[in-house]
């Protein structure tokens, strides 16, 4: 925040490159925060290039920003690369935390009510660990953890988001049904009677249960990470338009052809983002998850007659504004 302010300092005083040297810095910082292996740490990295985006939107409306300039920034921005990737965390630091649980708990280190943080950090006493070491197989609980990390880790990997949100309602539906047998006892264990593989079986159900990831909202931060990237560099390429013509396009079009220079489509849609002039400046947008086209309208804000913010979950585009909205 402190790197905005500064940057926005520089605009006010003229000096736009220190204010991209700002902005640049904090995108980077960004990336090097999101290289944390859990998805905690690529969120913190996205909330920090986030707050560079809202930066830029300043610069890119700046209109003595030059074209070489506009230029410039838009390179930078096209090396950095996305911030991050859900699936290397998935498949590495959120798996390998799961195992790590899993370890902790067959070793006597900690107990299960140590996983919801319920526990007093004292471990099993001897005769749990006994049990479990007698009645328990837990590579069936590392087994189960796997697998279903493999599935998690294909469905982050597919190109298109409607397949990703598929494969992620199917995964979601089912450990959602198996979270509700667990919690209503259906997979209780029967005491010390039950079989060895049914024991463990139950066990893998309940590590699961309690330690896979919200890996939809972790994709879904993802998806608006990488939309809001792809949209900033529209908006530093329109930028550069307008500083070769003197004024804003008609079109996303024309800013192709009036600068050479290719733009990134929707990563919702495979095509490209939405563009409307707004008297001295301009709305560009995706269509979000709902492949809707809602006029450029996020779900927190009613822009109707009166002007107030009501909440409209139906509506989910991501858009930058130039001018930019109050800070």
């Amino acid at each position: 925040r402190l790197l905005k302010a500064r940057s926005l300092l520089h605009i006010h005083n003229g000096d736009l490159e220190a204010a991209w040297d700002d902005l640049f810095a904090c995108h980077r910082l960004g990336r090097i925060a999101a290289q944390d292996p859990t998805l905690i740490g690529a969120l913190v990295g996205i909330a920090i290039d986030s707050v560079a985006i809202t930066g830029d939107t300043f610069l890119a409306a700046e209109p003595r920003l030059s074209e070489p300039l506009a230029r410039r920034i838009l390179a930078d921005l096209q090396t950095l690369g996305p911030v991050t990737s859900m699936a290397e965390k998935l498949d590495t630091g959120e798996r390998f935390m799961f195992l790590d649980s899993v370890c902790a708990v067959a070793s006597g280190r900690m107990g299960f009510s140590d996983l919801t943080g319920n526990g007093s950090a004292e471990g099993m006493s001897w005769v749990a660990r006994l049990a479990a070491s007698v009645f328990v197989d837990w590579n069936v609980s590392l087994k189960m953890g796997n697998v279903w990390y493999d599935r998690i880790v294909a469905a982050a990997k597919l190109p298109k988001h409607a397949e990703r949100a598929a494969a992620y309602d199917e995964i979601n539906r089912k450990i959602q049904k198996m979270s509700a047998e667990v919690r209503d006892g259906k997979t209780a264990l029967y005491g010390l009677l039950a079989p060895r593989a049914v024991i463990s079986q139950q066990l893998g159900n309940v590590f699961v249960s309690l330690l896979l990831p919200a890996v939809s909202a972790a994709q879904d931060a993802q998806d608006r990470s990488t939309t809001l990237t792809t949209l900033n560099e529209v908006s530093f390429a329109v930028a550069a338009h307008r500083a070769k013509t003197g004024s804003y396009p008609a079109t996303l079009e024309q800013v192709e052809k009036e600068t050479g220079l290719r733009l990134p489509h929707d990563p919702f849609t495979g095509k490209g983002f939405r563009f409307r002039r707004e008297g001295d400046g301009y709305v560009v947008y995706s269509l979000g998850s709902n492949l809707r086209d809602d006029g450029g309208k996020v779900y927190y804000l009613d822009e109707g007659d009166d002007g107030r913010r009501v909440p409209k979950e139906e509506w989910d585009d991501f858009r930058i504004r130039v001018p930019p909205e109050a800070p």
